[in-house]
């Protein structure tokens, strides 16, 4: 109960947040309190209104060639498909999680050549063959050259049901 009421306290300020993915982690928390709690209609505006942000700056930034949210790849880059596709699901909106499938698809295509944020990840010099841990602080931003560095997954990806 305590958990409850913080969380309904809180939920009015998530719609001052300008972080997409703060956005998409709030969505998320909101799924998961109204699949327990059906009909705070705090919680069910401030789903729409996150959700509308999302769905808007993926209007705005994605074309063809980079069906994403934003200019750059950064941290915790599946989280705003998810958002989108737990939000869809909820609200019955086929297209808004649609769109979130599409965002993840792509991002698990574009991958490879990135391997931002998609687990524990060890970089690979091509050149010396040495490796260790990520410390760029540079995130892929379209269009970008192949990295010079071999992005490996250093433990096993889990799998995405959708």
């Amino acid at each position: 109960m305590m958990a409850e009421r913080l969380f309904t306290q809180a939920l009015p300020a998530v719609t001052g947040f300008t972080s997409p993915r703060a956005w998409a982690f709030s969505l998320i928390g909101i799924h998961e309190y109204l699949r327990r709690t059906k009909g705070d209609r705090v919680a069910l505006e401030v789903r729409e209104n996150l959700t509308g942000r999302l769905m808007n700056i993926f209007d705005r930034v994605a074309d063809p060639g980079w069906t994403w949210f934003e200019e750059s790849l950064t941290y915790d880059n599946a989280k705003l498909a998810h958002a989108l596709i737990v939000s869809g699901h909820a609200t019955g909106q086929k297209r808004v999680s649609e769109r979130g499938i599409q965002a993840l698809r792509w991002l698990v295509a574009y991958r490879p050549r990135s391997m931002v944020n998609c687990g524990p990840l060890a970089a690979t010099d091509s050149t010396s063959g040495m490796a260790g841990a990520r410390t760029s602080t540079s995130s892929p931003s379209r269009p970008r050259p192949p990295s010079p560095l071999a992005w490996k997954r250093t433990a096993p990806q889990p799998t995405v049901v959708v």
